[in-house]
């Protein structure tokens, strides 16, 4: 058999495996965890599930520890009987903006409060996660995880004691790892941690008379956008920024990076509060061969303080019909909980890039934001159902990007004749009659409709574009008023390259840009393969309430 032929075949074996089984426990794991404590203590019993103390309604009652933290919290009268039991407002939860909106917007709870406005069949899939929902406008969901934030904290040399910035010492631990999960905490994640200032989402728990922090998220407060930086000419194409994607094999061992790479006026110094938006490219995963392609999202927030990043909202679309072997479930959810999250964070277990727009106005971003709250309510419900080869993560961005009026710029199909030509020839001999057709309909998808490098890379080269022609249109293109809107609002354009945290899995790289790519980095054979089983997650899932 030919080589082309081999791994176009391969391309279709991968693309029409159905995805293996494994234990139940991998969700329930996630929600019935119990913290694992540090040595000073009997970890035994500690005994307290990341999502208690919750009542039957959803909503908690609030420990001395939380009252405490939370003193100014606003009074509530006290329920009647027969009253609903109201969400509990968000207060310290983020730097002051959850995304674009004040955190004040938002009510906190678990998918069983029936009195917080999410999406019905989205509360469905978080029934003992902490999750903020709006007060008004439109029901959405954003999943936090965790009830408290504390920033400031730096980890002893033994991590087994957390300093709070207030100075307060006190015995530190993690919520379990997720059986599935094989990208978690090591000593090499410690040694490249301690000593760091770090924002810790998780929980406070009282053990034999001693409170502990149980750490669900630990994001390092360094990662930021370099304010002071001075524009660089790394990067005014697609071109050049797809190698900036391939340098270093992905750059998963390499530092934290920011480039800026333009600034109107030549300075971003004045970017602080800023509305941003832009994109996510996730990196190849570096033993799991189903998953070289990355991952693709969009972002919306406001550059926080001194060029924080942790509270922008990220939205990421995964399959619902099947449970991630690391507890991801499809939402909105801020930066330091999707990025290092200790089972389902991107940074665990592959390098990360982003092309980042601080704009002068939050119109765009907001138009963006609004629009993928209507498309999560569609997702949970089925209204919008995932496939891997015609609507994946990638489509279920760009569609609604381009269905705003931002024309992204397509990279082209495999032309007709040439794709039936390549998949009957891939089919020859083969025993499954779909295989011609299945194979003809992954060549037939447009590249940055399918694969996230090539849509990131588009995106990118765009807003570039926009930057180089600014007042002007480039050759052929004429604007429309979305596009102008942008165009005029853009003040600064950032790279950023976020790590591999070190942990207990290899280390990952830049995706594969294309199926070439793909089907050049794994065996020939398909049962060689490295893969993660899953097992399926029917609709409605386990615990849905009518």
């Amino acid at each position: 058999m030919l080589p082309m032929t081999r791994t176009l075949l391969a391309l279709l074996l991968a693309l029409t495996s159905a995805p293996a089984s494994a234990a139940d426990a991998a969700l329930g794991a996630l929600l019935n965890a119990r913290a694992a404590a540090g040595p000073v203590f009997d970890g035994s019993r500690l005994g307290v599930p990341i999502s208690d103390p919750v009542r039957a309604d959803g909503d908690w009652e609030a420990g001395p520890a939380v009252l405490e933290r939370k003193a100014a919290e606003e009074p509530t009268a006290p329920a009647q009987p027969g009253a609903a039991v109201l969400p509990t407002p968000v207060r310290g939860l983020s730097g002051g903006h959850i995304g674009l909106y004040p955190e004040s917007d938002f009510v906190l709870g678990t998918g069983r409060c029936e009195a917080c406005r999410g999406p019905r069949e989205g509360k469905w899939y978080f029934l003992d996660e902490v999750i903020a929902t709006p007060k008004t406008g439109k029901p959405a969901i954003v999943w936090l995880g965790s009830k408290e934030m504390e920033e400031g904290v730096v980890l002893s040399d033994d991590g087994k004691t957390a300093t709070l910035a207030d100075g307060t010492a006190l015995p530190f631990a993690l919520t379990p790892r997720i059986d599935s999960n094989r990208s978690y905490w090591n000593p090499d994640s410690l040694a490249h941690l301690k000593g760091r200032k770090l924002r810790i989402r998780g929980e406070f728990a009282e053990v034999d008379g001693v409170r502990v922090l149980v750490a669900r998220t630990v994001w390092p407060e360094d990662y930021r956008l370099d304010l002071s930086a001075k524009v660089t000419s790394d990067a005014m194409t697609s071109e050049e920024v797809d190698k900036l994607v391939a340098s270093d094999k992905g750059g998963a061992k390499q530092p934290f990076e920011t480039k800026l790479l333009w600034a109107k006026g030549g300075s971003a110094a004045g970017s602080e509060g800023k509305p941003v938006m832009g994109f996510m490219l996730n990196g190849a995963q570096g033993d799991d061969d189903e998953s070289l392609g990355g991952h693709f999202s969009m972002f919306t927030g406001r550059v926080g303080a001194g060029g924080s990043m942790a509270d922008w909202m990220f939205d990421n679309f995964y399959g619902m019909d099947s449970y991630s072997e690391k507890g991801i479930v499809a939402s909105m959810v801020p930066m330091d909980k999707y990025m290092t999250d200790l089972n389902s964070g991107q940074s665990w277990y592959r390098p990360t890039y982003m092309l980042v727009m601080v704009m002068k106005d939050q119109r765009v971003p907001l138009q963006y934001q609004e629009r993928f709250k209507d498309a999560y309510a569609d997702y949970y419900a089925h209204r919008t159902q995932y496939d891997k080869t015609t609507n994946p993560c990638t489509a279920l961005i760009v569609d609604p990007v381009r269905g705003e009026g931002w024309r992204i710029p397509e990279t082209g199909k495999t032309p007709a004749l040439v794709a039936r030509a390549i998949a009957k020839l891939a089919s020859l001999g083969g025993k499954d009659p779909e295989m011609e057709e299945n194979l003809y309909r992954v060549l037939r998808q447009e590249g940055t409709h399918l694969y996230p490098r090539a849509a990131f890379d588009s995106a990118a080269g765009d807003v570039l574009a926009m930057t180089n022609a600014y007042g002007t249109e480039p050759a052929g293109r004429e604007y429309n008023e979305l596009e102008k809107a942008i165009q005029e609002d853009l003040e600064a354009v950032y790279w950023v390259r976020l790590p591999q945290i070190p942990s207990s899995r290899a280390y990952g790289r830049d995706p594969a840009g294309g199926f070439l790519d793909y089907f050049g980095r794994v065996p020939m054979d398909r049962s060689k393969w490295q893969t993660v089983p899953t097992q399926p997650r029917p609709f409605p899932p386990p615990g849905a309430r009518p």
